[in-house]
């Protein structure tokens, strides 16, 4: 390679090198680094063609998020408008059991009448008149607002119901506080606190209604999955540990 220069330079990341032999340019060779540049030129040079230059090894997706055990993925999820209202949580747990209904369209329509629950769409209708809010519970130590005056453009209930979202502020309460919580004992205590507020039938079963739906929001963790008794046991879960679904997200 007697006589024979290189001029190297580089633009905008890439570099080059020009060949001459005295005043006559022969050729421009390009490359990722002044190396290869400068080896690609040399091959030229000696009448090898140039070796390609390998593609950058592409990097590989990241494996699918795995959801908890028994976890259902809430786009999944046809949910009630009311529903929506509240922040709506990454994972539903849903229950499985005897009480399982059919998964249809119909899970849609905010009517107690047609037999629906809100989410849960295994459900009949709840006696809780409004589904738990993560971000109060976060922020304000309760996943429900203490009486449907507090929130009535959020307890969308008839007013056969609404006033039962105090029975859920009183549950939550006691869960937060006792940490664990049968059915019976928060059955118990809701009538000693509450006396004859409510009809007693339709208190408990709000009661039971509460702590399922705890459960299903990812606030409660329970002994079972499904066909809950009085001795079923539920354990409060920290809200900040329940992530939630982002509102810009055109999926949910």
């Amino acid at each position: 390679m007697t006589g024979i220069r290189f001029v190297l330079g580089v633009l905008d990341g890439t570099w080059m090198v020009d060949v001459f032999t005295g005043d006559d340019h022969l050729f421009q060779e390009v490359a990722a680094t002044e190396e290869q540049a400068l080896a690609a030129a040399r091959r030229r040079l000696e009448g090898r063609a140039p070796e390609p230059v390998p593609a950058p090894r592409p990097v590989p997706p990241p494996p699918p998020r795995q959801l908890p055990a028994g976890a259902t993925a809430s786009r999944g999820i046809q949910i009630q408008d009311r529903a929506a209202l509240l922040p709506v949580p990454e994972v539903f747990y849903l229950e499985e059991g005897v009480d399982r209904r059919r998964w249809d369209a119909e899970n849609s329509v905010d009517s107690p009448s047609r037999g629906h629950h809100q989410v849960d769409p295994r459900r009949p209708v709840s006696c809780t008149p409004i589904m738990p809010d993560v971000r109060r519970a976060a922020t304000e130590g309760n996943a429900y607002p203490p009486s449907y005056a507090a929130a009535p453009d959020l307890v969308r209930s008839t007013p056969a119901y609404r006033d039962l979202v105090e029975v859920s502020h009183a549950v939550y309460r006691l869960l937060a506080d006792e940490r664990t919580l049968t059915i019976g004992a928060a059955k118990a205590a809701m009538e000693a606190a509450m006396g004859r507020r409510f009809s007693p039938r339709i208190r408990d079963a709000c009661v039971a209604d509460t702590l399922r739906d705890l459960r299903l929001y990812g606030l409660a963790q329970a002994d079972r999955a499904g066909r809950f008794t009085a001795r079923t046991c539920f354990t409060w879960v920290d809200p900040a540990t329940v992530a939630l679904v982002d509102p810009a997200d055109p999926g949910r």
